[in-house]
């Protein structure tokens, strides 16, 4: 079976009893490399960009990892129930805290190991990341424990604080986390089968968290319906004009999105989306498991879209539906948002793709991470890219980026994944989510999308644009990391009609020329072109040069009295032109060169 490149189908073939397999590494295996089971020696493009992880936690005793990530300019954070951990862009861990216990983020403030899942996010504004949990303490209050990182590195402490919720509900439910400049957002409901209190919003500065005589949490009611959370913004700025809460309404199946205006208002608007089923028990090599309803757990803005997507029915098997809103300045002013794209990443008959996050950046480009399983198969992570160029309502086809080694008998999953853009990093996407293997682990992937936030070919160095003396005979460029041969072209015009070098395949980004096939005092063109595993990329500019004879000072291709007569008119200067051996300095040694070659033509 060939590899997927830049595929447009966005599912994988389905045939026969190990449909999961040939998703793991059926599709690879032609080239040699199964994603997820070993780790490359050399990183490879594959459906549009090159992966990379390791492995970040491994099982606490928690019943599931329910893993969440936030990413820095420098460092990421990564959580699963009871822990957050840090580490830098070159994957060494760097730190790590639980959640209560000795030394635990939050015991000083009375959490115990009844504390749920954390949220994690980084704050631009503020300089540092957030971290966010619930628990119903034993004492019957309702706490939303909240923390901030000293600095951007985690590793130089943290500052936690602690907020009663008691007076709104008991149970606390569905915490999502967000930014509201240099301060954070969060939402939350009440656990629906013993009440249904709606969705609340707390907002917080930085300020106010660091301070509790301020005051620290103002809350409001933002619909009746629960399940809300907070649309994070994807360069980690907060947007004080835009809460971007969204809300599944259950069987209308409309996103209820609210928002601040000029003034401190709030604005509501809905938007009908197209009917879908609850997806069913999602069949792998452990008992069914029940990944829930229709219900959205996350969503992201990226420039003025705001991206989502949930676990749905496709007949006997889940998919992912996903969703490009086109907010249309709203809530600040203009028309309401509309539905701009939708698709569907359905992988075939019995195989079941569940439980995914969705993250775009500023330039449309997008990255959804979610897990794959059929029936006697272990559970999977995989991912699937969307170009901005791509057809409206495809992802490039998924590719699986860890497998799980042994199969999960508790009979419960995820609880979800977590996927953002880097800040920092164009067209860089860090995922973290759950596989198995002796017990749940999680995670961390990378993906580079290709030729994102690099020049359309590789960058020209030498020799640079004008008249050169002497010989030339060295010419390099910059490397172009999906390259894996480059090709240089010589030209006597700048449409490259008269070729008269061609290299073929180069593997380095330098080359020698042989001596007497380029003339002297003849003006050449020349580029360079990468070639990629998908396509090729030719040099963003062309360069021209011209080699002279060094003694030929008014190049008129021989070496006569006239360059004597011109050598003579500057000596004692410091004429580059006439300095042959460039020590500073027109002197005998310079006439001596120029007598050496006279009489010299161009070849």
């Amino acid at each position: 079976m060939s590899l997927p490149i830049r595929g447009r189908t966005a599912r994988f073939e389905s045939n026969g009893a190990s449909r999961i397999t040939k998703i793991a590494c059926g599709l690879l295996l032609s080239a040699g490399w199964c994603l997820g089971s070993t780790t490359p020696a050399l990183a490879q493009s594959i459906a549009g960009g090159i992966d990379d992880g390791f492995s970040a936690f491994a099982d606490n005793g928690a019943a599931i990892a329910s893993p969440d990530i936030a990413v820095g300019p420098g460092i990421l954070v990564a959580a699963v129930s009871g822990e957050i951990a840090w580490y830098d862009k070159q994957q060494t861990f760097l730190g790590k805290t639980e959640l209560s216990g000795p030394d635990g983020l939050w015991t000083e403030l009375g959490a115990s190991a009844n504390i749920q899942t954390p949220q994690v996010v980084w704050n631009q504004a503020g300089n540092c990341f957030y971290a966010a949990a619930a628990e119903d303490m034993a004492d019957g209050h309702e706490v939303i424990f909240t923390a901030f990182t000293n600095t951007a590195d985690p590793s130089d402490g943290w500052s936690a604080q602690r907020t009663y919720v008691t007076s709104i509900g008991s149970k606390v439910h569905n915490l999502s986390l967000g930014n509201y400049g240099d301060g954070i957002f969060f939402t939350f409901d009440f656990d629906p089968e013993l009440q249904n209190l709606g969705c609340w919003m707390g907002a917080a500065s930085k300020e106010r968290l660091e301070d509790p005589s301020l005051g620290v949490v103002n809350f409001s009611k933002l619909s009746s319906i629960p399940r809300g959370f907070v649309c994070n913004e994807a360069s980690g700025v907060g947007t004080p004009d835009l809460i971007s809460v969204t809300i599944n309404s259950g069987a209308f199946q409309t996103i209820w999105m609210t928002g601040l205006i000029p003034g401190g208002y709030m604005a509501s608007n809905w938007l009908s989306l197209p009917w879908r089923v609850d997806p069913p028990m999602v069949e792998h090599s452990g008992p069914s498991i029940d990944i829930g309803n229709r219900e959205f757990s996350s969503c992201k803005i990226a420039g003025n879209s705001l991206w989502t997507a949930h676990s749905v029915s496709a007949g006997d098997r889940s998919a992912v539906q996903w969703y490009e809103i086109d907010l249309r300045s709203w809530p600040a002013s203009g028309p309401k948002p509309i539905l701009k794209q939708q698709g569907l990443i359905d992988l075939g008959p019995g195989v079941h793709a569940f439980m995914p996050d969705i993250a775009a950046d500023v330039d449309g480009n997008a990255v959804i991470v979610f897990n794959v399983a059929s029936e006697g198969e272990n559970i999977a992570i995989a991912r699937a890219v969307r170009f901005s160029d791509d057809p409206v309502g495809e992802f490039q086809d998924p590719v699986v980026i860890r497998s799980s080694v042994t199969n999960n008998t508790s009979g419960l999953w995820g609880a979800y994944v977590g996927v953002e853009a880097d800040p920092t990093d164009a067209g860089v996407f860090w995922s973290h989510a759950p596989y198995h293997e002796g017990g749940w682990k999680t995670w961390i992937g990378k993906v580079t999308l290709d030729n994102v936030g690099e020049p359309e070919g590789p960058y020209l160095r030498n020799p640079n644009l004008g008249d050169l003396r002497g010989t030339i005979s060295t010419f390099n460029w910059d490397p172009y990391s999906l390259a894996i041969s480059y090709r240089l072209t010589i030209s006597l015009d700048p449409s490259f009609e008269g070729v008269v070098y061609d290299s073929g395949d180069i593997f380095g980004t330098e080359h020698e020329v042989a001596a007497g096939i380029l003339s002297c005092n003849t003006k050449y063109y020349w580029r360079v072109e990468a070639v990629t595993p998908h396509e090729t990329m030719q040099s963003p500019e062309t360069r021209w040069f011209r080699i002279m004879m060094s003694e030929d000072i008014n190049v008129d291709g021989i070496v006569d009295s006239a360059d004597l007569g011109l050598l003579l008119s500057v000596y004692g200067s410091a004429e580059p032109a006439a300095d042959f051996n460039s020590d500073g300095r027109v002197d005998a040694a310079d006439i001596g060169m120029l007598i050496g070659a006279f009489g010299d033509t161009c070849n």
